[in-house]
């Protein structure tokens, strides 16, 4: 976003906590955690080629709402190619996702 001259850190629209501060969010709420485990997900996207395309439209449209088509195209195609040799997997785009999965008892 710096060729655009548009600070991305002020549009970031997720939230991404540890165990340790998601635990403490649901004890402070009157939770007790039973089992915390954070994990690897690679998710394979689908639509080949437009797959990653399909990731940007989902989860990344903060970033872009001034733009128009034409400048997303080109804006997805230098992500892409930034990307691709890590999560370019064989011909298809591999999401390097994360998991967090709590179970909290409420008090």
């Amino acid at each position: 976003m710096d060729d655009y001259g548009i600070d991305a850190s002020k549009r970031n629209p997720w939230y991404f906590p540890t165990i340790w501060e998601y635990s403490s969010l649901l004890e402070k709420h009157g939770f007790t955690v039973a089992f915390a485990h954070f994990f690897n997900r690679p998710t394979a996207l689908s639509d080949g080629e437009r797959g990653m395309d399909h990731w940007l439209d989902s989860f990344a449209d903060d970033f872009f709402l001034e733009f128009s088509n034409e400048e997303r195209v080109a804006i997805y195609r230098k992500i892409k190619e930034k990307v691709k040799p890590e999560i370019l997997k064989e011909g298809k785009w591999e999401a390097d996702c994360k998991r967090l999965r709590m179970i909290a008892i409420k008090q």
